[in-house]
């Protein structure tokens, strides 16, 4: 916190302003920049100093650190085992029947291979983290492969990243093979309206959406061997993106074809909420007053992702120009275009009401068969 009598001092660094403008006070005023200087937030030499100092740590880095153990999880071992052990437990309740009507559920014939679960806040959303990862602990795979949304950095559509990813319960580890497998193709892409592939890993130093998969995922094997591939992805579609389905889909090929290659028994975890409603995000009205719109926007998506139809479910999106914010469009887009379901099975549904902030999310699981 900066004291208001030091706002007069700050509204003065417009790159306009001299020292001679400031009057008296200027040694003392100095000092205060200089200080700020020193501590990076000013866009001059020693702020680059400190990014370059900050990024060289990042990139030395083999092993992620988890960014959101001892907030959204317990930071020791043993506490998140009883931690993750209760949530698991948690019981539906009779949640499926408090689904919006005409929703597919119960299960679908087949093997599920793809997965879409929320990256909420596993406090908000126990019920629904539980009936996806029940079913992905008993999931005959060694490999697995986690599409989530980027959220700190849109200017490439993929961002991959080399380093296994710590959590409390131990290290998962990366299939870097697969990573450089997929780089390399990535590279070959002719880009449009931005480049397919970041040149580094920054995205995933804050990223949550694939580290709190990581947590439950390493938590439901119990020991049992497996790597992960990692992939972050940028939003896609409307009238400023118009090439990016069609350049998303050609990652998804480039993807699945990565993955067969290596002959590994795959399954997908999409990580990706619904919709973000509410003043929080830039709507004019609290989130309560669209609750009932939104919910029927997702009956209508939740509806196709039960049909597997990912073209039916991005039109949807389309039309109504991404209003409410379904931040894991991308993710399933790519996701079940590579794998190829042909059928989904809805397991939850929730509504995070957030009053304080006059906002709202809301998320599903869903579990597809081949």
């Amino acid at each position: 916190m900066i004291h208001s009598d030091m706002m007069p001092v700050l509204e003065a660094c417009n790159g306009l302003t001299t020292w001679d403008e400031l009057g008296d006070g200027t040694l003392q005023i100095r000092a205060f920049i200089g200080q700020l200087s020193q501590m990076g937030y000013f866009d001059d030499e020693n702020y680059r100093i400190i990014r370059a100092n900050v990024d060289a740590d990042w990139n030395a880095l083999d092993v992620r650190p988890a960014t959101c153990a001892g907030s959204t999880y317990p930071a020791h071992a043993d506490d998140l085992t009883t931690y993750l052990d209760n949530l698991l437990a948690d019981p539906l309740n009779d949640l499926l029947e408090d689904l919006p009507s005409g929703l597919p559920s119960g299960l679908p014939s087949g093997l599920h291979n793809v997965f879409l679960v929320p990256h909420i806040d596993f406090r908000v959303a126990p019920h629904v983290y539980a009936e996806a990862f029940r079913r992905v602990g008993n999931a005959d795979a060694d490999l697995f492969v986690i599409v989530g949304t980027s959220h700190y950095w849109g200017e490439h559509r993929v961002i991959l990243t080399h380093k296994h990813f710590d959590t409390p319960q131990g290290v998962v580890s990366v299939d870097r093979d697969l990573v450089d497998a997929l780089a390399t193709r990535l590279r070959a892409h002719d880009a449009t309206t931005i480049d397919i592939l970041a040149p580094n890993d920054l995205a995933h130093k804050p990223e949550h959406s694939i580290e709190l998969h990581t947590v439950l995922l390493n938590h439901v094997r119990k020991g049992r061997p497996f790597t992960i591939l990692p992939i972050l992805v940028t939003g896609v579609g409307g009238e400023h993106d118009p090439h990016g389905v069609a350049e998303l889909q050609r990652v998804a090929d480039d993807v699945r074809a990565v993955v067969d290659a290596s002959g590994r028994n795959a399954v997908w975890l999409i990580s990706g909420d619904l919709a973000h409603v509410g003043m929080r995000f830039g709507d004019d009205v609290a989130a309560h007053e669209m609750l009932d719109d939104v919910t029927t926007a997702d009956q209508e998506l939740l509806g196709h992702l039960g049909r597997a139809d990912v073209l039916a479910y991005h039109e949807a999106l389309e039309r109504i120009d991404h209003r409410y914010r379904v931040c894991g469009h991308a993710p399933t887009l790519l996701a079940l275009h590579a794998a190829k379901p042909l059928q989904g099975e809805v397991l939850a549904y929730d509504v995070w009401d957030d009053s304080d902030t006059s906002s709202a999310v809301t998320f599903a699981a869903v579990a597809f068969s081949r």
